[in-house]
């Protein structure tokens, strides 16, 4: 390294110029390898953190999302779960398992059981235990072509 001592603030420049003229010649040390966060495979759980407390609520139990303001429910088979995440995120995360089928609104394809048509090409999806999920004209020949 170099060693120079500068005095006066003129000096101080040419000082700080050489200094980054014989730095940059330098190799510059490696940045960081950090573990990925997506690494391309769905989740199989979610931690929901709910009144100070995190529970674990399985991807395999969510039936249907709903989005909720900056929240969405998961709507699992036996409760409801409130999660701060928007619908878009949350679907990259749980992978092709999951279809959109509403603006406000995605399903988990192995939950639904048929299709019922309605008026202007919309439909209803019911699922597994009776709920029914609205699926707008726009989404629906996606989630058709996906089941």
């Amino acid at each position: 390294m170099p060693s120079t001592t500068c005095k006066s603030p003129s000096t101080s420049r040419d000082c700080n110029a050489r200094w980054d003229a014989c730095a940059s010649g330098w190799p510059q040390p490696a940045a960081p390898v950090l573990p990925a966060v997506g690494d391309g495979h769905p989740v199989r759980q979610l931690l929901v953190t709910e009144r100070g407390m995190t529970r674990v609520v399985r991807v395999e139990q969510i039936g249907w999302i709903e989005t909720a303001d900056n929240y969405v429910v998961l709507h699992c088979a036996l409760e409801h779960r409130l999660m701060r995440q928007t619908l878009g995120g949350l679907l990259d995360k749980l992978g092709a398992g999951f279809a959109r089928c509403h603006r406000r609104a995605a399903v988990q394809l192995s939950w639904i059981e048929h299709v019922v048509a309605l008026d202007k090409g919309d439909c209803e999806l019911v699922l597994r235990g009776g709920a029914r999920v609205p699926c707008s004209r726009q989404y629906r020949p996606g989630v058709i072509q996906r089941l």
